[in-house]
């Protein structure tokens, strides 16, 4: 595959996570939960709210995705910790806030799959600042949808 076939893939990887993200919110998660998932959102949250939650996110993932598929050092650390932070986020709220209706197995998947692509991806940048920049940006992204959780949980 050449340079402008690998552009091409990657700009249609971006272009299709900014739209499944965008439509659909949770799309990009595995499938396995995404029915209790939905379910227990649709519950919560009010009529409209999860269509909301999917436009905010959507560009946020997909632009995350295409950081690290793309290669620079930088954005590649910066872009797998924001990955890595809405897996860790999302295990956290699971186990804490909807695990009785839904089973842990799927939350400490989250929690697993998180902690094993910032651990990938910093032995695969192989400097200690982009290590540092994954933990970073992962910390980052779990704080900041951690209090997004609780903010629409509040309204809810």
């Amino acid at each position: 595959m050449d340079r402008a076939d690998r552009s091409r893939c990657c700009r249609g990887a971006t272009d299709a996570g900014l739209g499944r993200g965008a439509r659909g919110g949770l799309v990009c998660e595995p499938g396995a939960g995404l029915h209790d998932r939905l379910r227990v959102a649709r519950a919560h949250l009010q009529p409209g709210a999860l269509e909301v939650v999917a436009v905010i996110a959507g560009p946020f993932v997909g632009t995350a995705a295409a950081a690290v598929a793309r290669g620079h050092t930088v954005q590649v650390a910066l872009g797998a910790g924001a990955l890595a932070g809405v897996l860790v986020a999302d295990g956290i709220y699971g186990l804490t806030v909807v695990s009785g209706s839904t089973s842990p197995v799927y939350w400490s998947l989250c929690l697993v799959a998180g902690a094993v692509l910032i651990g990938v991806t910093a032995l695969r940048l192989r400097t200690p600042a982009a290590a540092a920049r994954v933990i970073a940006s992962a910390v980052a992204a779990t704080g900041i949808l951690t209090l997004g959780y609780s903010m629409l949980n509040a309204v809810s």
